[in-house]
């Protein structure tokens, strides 16, 4: 992993823990920065290999049987992101991405609305909003929600994230929906000690239990019964790593105290709980690794990309080999809808915040991970690991941008790519859905620059040079080959199964069109085009396929409106829909 990326994802977990959770008195950034211990912030690359041989050795090679036997994919729910009729200031408000509205200043602080929020946002209710996400989720291969739980003293914060999971249990049990939930209890860190922390996690989460049941059938559970809880930045709960949880991947003592600490936070909840630890230092010691295996039944990544193939290999096989649960995580996309001041990184969350500030005085965090490449590889390795478990990053985080439930940006196009893979991972053919071409691109290329809302960009993770995303690519999933052409390049063969072909990217709207024996089988024109004269800074993938209608005729119903970003597309006079429509996403 780069210094960079380490450093932003470390950035990423202060400010996750200060500004989303509220947790204003946590210690300065400096010490969040950097590391405080008396040991040298890098060994030479011999001295690790010696070093790493030697953990090698002293790990346990011992099987021991697995705490959940069924391949499910669950996928993290973000809490605070529900798309109901939540007050004006929820993140989802369609008024956040209009760039003539409240944020108009900056162009619109938000790029992504929800599909569901347009549909049916002012007038359900939680609970109802609860069963369309589970079935959604259901509809591409997704068996449950771990939700986002994070340590605060925010009340108000608390409560709302009470009443959307609390929705979630009423609806799966008033509509006998087969979906497993849990909480994910998320980024612990603070001053505060182990005991203080505990107390503010299980209060909460035994309202939680209260209101639902401890002995409801739609926890997510183990074999045994216990539940799974999961984990995002565990380590903190430590007293030791309180404000330095990053210390832990040179620090492999440590780990059994941090694993005792989780199992008191069940007792004070009053529950029997196994827990999925969130690992965020796989270029840690080897010691740290194998400690973690070894005091931990579950395990899994984070937003893990191309820059960590060889560090999540050796992972998965030492859980493999010891009987400790390994879940493979998948993401497709990363771009920050949630600006951060230039000069403190700060986010920036607040309805009156982001109608003041300037374009000057904000950045936004992006990872350049190929198009749908880094999505497909990933659950590619779900198969070639042997994982036990996948977990989605994420169903909703619509503000980080790498939500698969339906938007106007990614539409179906990634949740089409999970249900496939994951048929595939199951071994189930009669999971594969039925043919379908997708198209993946940013909306204009990377040389270009928006004009007059031209944010700074934070490269955090890259899987390719950023212009190497200049491209059309199309991904199809057929049952016997065919051929292909995008726009007027030539066709391109493909073969039967996933199969994919690029293109360069070119002004306009991209038009799909798939042949087989001499007759078009698939065919679409995205309703988004691709633009070199960007109005603001978007670098969201975009999606769409030749499944659209079908897909929100049988989730939406034949009579609902369709959506999709059309920012782009031009009238007859070459004036493109932003400038005369700002917000339009219906489609004629």
């Amino acid at each position: 992993m780069s210094d960079r990326f380490e450093e932003a994802m470390r950035r990423r977990q202060y400010l996750k823990a200060t500004t989303v959770a509220g947790l204003v008195g946590l210690a300065g950034c400096s010490s969040i920065q950097g590391d405080t211990d008396s040991e040298p912030r890098q060994k030479d690359q011999s001295s690790q290999t010696v070093q790493n041989s030697q953990d090698e050795a002293a790990a346990e090679s011992i099987a021991r049987d697995p705490i959940i036997s069924e391949q499910l994919v669950v996928a993290h729910y973000m809490s605070g992101m529900m798309p109901h009729g939540f007050p004006e200031e929820a993140p989802t408000d369609p008024a956040l991405y209009d760039p003539s509205g409240i944020s108009g200043q900056i162009g619109g602080a938000h790029q992504t609305i929800p599909l569901l929020r347009l549909l049916h946002g002012a007038d359900m209710n939680p609970v109802e909003m609860a069963k369309y996400e589970m079935e959604c989720a259901t509809r591409f291969g997704i068996d449950g929600f771990d939700f986002y739980y994070p340590y605060t003293a925010d009340g108000r914060a608390m409560r709302r994230y009470h009443e959307s999971i609390v929705a979630f249990f009423e609806a799966a049990e008033r509509f006998d929906l087969d979906f497993r939930l849990t909480l994910c209890f998320s980024h612990p860190i603070g001053p505060a000690t182990q005991d203080e922390k505990i107390k503010t996690f299980a209060a909460p989460a035994r309202a939680v239990m209260d209101a639902v049941g401890r002995d409801s059938s739609s926890w997510l559970r183990t074999d045994d019964g216990r539940i799974l809880f999961y984990t995002w930045h565990p380590d903190a709960l430590l007293d030791r790593l309180g404000t330095n949880p990053w210390l832990v991947r040179r620090r492999p003592d440590l780990v059994s105290g941090i694993a005792e600490a989780y199992y008191q936070l069940a007792e004070a909840i009053g529950v029997e709980a196994a827990w999925m630890y969130s690992m965020h230092y796989p270029d840690g010691r080897r010691a740290y690794i194998n400690e973690v295996i070894e005091q931990f039944p579950a395990i899994k990544g984070w937003v893990s990309n191309c820059e960590e193939v060889e560090q999540w290999d050796y992972i998965a096989k030492r859980a493999q080999n010891r009987g400790t649960v390994y879940s493979q995580d998948v993401y497709g996309d990363f771009y920050d809808g949630m600006p951060k001041y230039t000069s403190s990184g700060d986010g920036i969350h607040q309805h009156e915040e982001l109608g003041a500030v300037t374009v000057d005085e904000i950045v936004r965090d992006v990872h350049i991970l190929d198009l749908s490449h880094n999505f497909r590889a990933q659950l590619e390795r779900a198969t070639e690991r042997g994982a036990d478990l996948i977990n989605v990053a994420t169903w909703n985080d619509y503000l980080e941008g790498h939500h698969v439930a339906p938007e106007i940006n990614h539409n179906f196009g990634f949740a089409q790519l999970l249900h496939y893979y994951v048929a595939q991972w199951r071994d189930a053919p009669q999971g594969v859905p039925d043919e379908t071409a997708i198209a993946f691109f940013k909306k204009y290329p990377w040389r270009a620059t928006p004009d007059p809302y031209d944010v700074e960009l934070n490269v955090e993770a890259r899987c390719v040079r950023p212009a190497g995303e200049d491209l059309i690519e199309v991904v199809t999933i057929l049952d016997a080959p065919a051929t292909v052409r995008i726009n007027e390049q030539p066709a391109a063969n493909v073969a039967a199964g996933v199969d994919v072909v690029r293109v360069p990217m070119e002004p306009g709207p991209v038009t799909v069109r798939v042949s087989r024996d001499g007759s078009v089988v698939k065919q679409f024109t995205t309703p988004e085009w691709i633009t070199e004269q960007p109005f603001r800074t978007d670098r969201l993938t975009y999606s769409y396929s030749s499944e659209h209608e079908r897909l929100s005729q049988e989730l939406f119903g034949v009579d609902a409106t369709r959506h999709s970003s059309q920012q782009y597309a031009q009238d007859e006079d070459g004036v493109p829909n932003w400038q005369r429509d700002g917000t339009t996403t219906d489609l004629i």
